[in-house]
């Protein structure tokens, strides 16, 4: 009996040495996608961006009527980013932005010129933070030549602009006023009503009445009117009689 016991312990010993022997090339020949430790990337940010300058700078007054709004930025601006930012100018003027080449520079192009000596406030919105600042335009009294040439320049543009739009709307205004000793006539737009002014001047010492001579001049001014293409059902004619 003690001999089977004594058997039996050697069996016992020969086996946990062979598994203490085998035990680590189990463990050498696991597949390398087992032993492979899995990280998540760092996610790539981009810098911080901060305002470096801004013209016209904040508080600043005497600014040309002309000004070119500029905002510069610490960095390039991404696509994203630039979506997300403009610039306006309070009281409401309506401008176009462009960027520069590197994406730092964000401008503003007004299409008229700004009003004398006002106050403006210059208000940026850029990732989701809005930054405002005042300026004050120079009085026109003031302005450098090169503004009040450019003023004059935009002003004799309006008013040719203008011209051109009435001649459109009323293209026989050229033919006008009609001129005869015994009448004058014209267009006028005063008050938004459209109309002619006839002024009639019928002679007291003609042979033929008042009346008559009102209602010829009044036949003949309608049909030289009509003959220049002018609708007489839209437009009154307002008539001054002045006898001479």
């Amino acid at each position: 009996m003690k001999k089977y016991f004594l058997i039996l312990g050697v069996f016992l010993l020969l086996a946990l040495i062979v598994v203490s022997f085998i035990s680590p090339l189990f463990k050498k020949t696991q597949k390398p996608r087992d032993l492979i430790q899995f990280q998540s990337p760092t996610p790539t940010t981009q810098p911080s961006i901060t305002i470096t300058s801004a013209y016209p700078s904040p508080n600043s007054t005497n600014i040309s009527l002309f000004p070119k709004i500029q905002v510069n930025f610490s960095r390039s601006l991404t696509e994203t980013e630039k979506n997300t930012t403009s610039i306006t100018i309070l009281p409401d003027i309506t401008g176009s932005t462009n960027w520069s080449s590197d994406n730092k520079i964000l401008s503003l192009d007004l299409p008229k010129p700004l009003n004398p000596n006002q106050k403006y406030i210059a208000k940026l919105i850029y990732l989701g933070l809005t930054h405002s600042w005042t300026f004050t335009t120079v009085p026109v009294e003031k302005a450098t030549s090169q503004d009040q040439t450019k003023l004059q320049l935009q002003a004799d543009q309006q008013v040719a602009e203008q011209r051109d739009q009435f001649i459109q709307k009323y293209p026989w205004f050229l033919s006008l006023p009609l001129e005869e000793k015994e009448y004058f006539v014209y267009f006028t737009t005063n008050q938004g009503d459209p109309h002619f002014i006839g002024k009639l001047y019928p002679q007291t010492s003609s042979s033929t009445s008042i009346n008559d001579q009102i209602a010829n001049m009044q036949n003949e001014i309608k049909t030289r009117l009509t003959n220049l293409g002018i609708d007489l059902s839209v437009y009154n004619i307002t008539w001054e009689i002045k006898p001479e």
